[in-house]
């Protein structure tokens, strides 16, 4: 992502560890850890934001989005 600190494999985990496997921002955070990511809880929250933002704009603007 341009000007962003991680990539979209990393919001995309963020998003699917909160909305598929139904964890906490803390479980996240110590999940990530343990992936080598360091991050903290409130950049967790801010990717869950980034997260809810493109899975919105897929599924309401397919032009904008390409």
């Amino acid at each position: 992502m341009p000007h962003g600190e991680f990539g979209l494999d990393v919001i995309a985990l963020v998003g699917s560890l909160r909305y598929m496997h139904h964890r906490s921002v803390p479980e996240i955070h110590r999940e990530l850890l343990t992936r080598s990511v360091l991050i903290s809880e409130r950049t967790v929250t801010n990717l869950l934001a980034r997260y809810e933002e493109l899975v919105t704009l897929h599924l309401t603007d397919q032009t904008r989005l390409r």
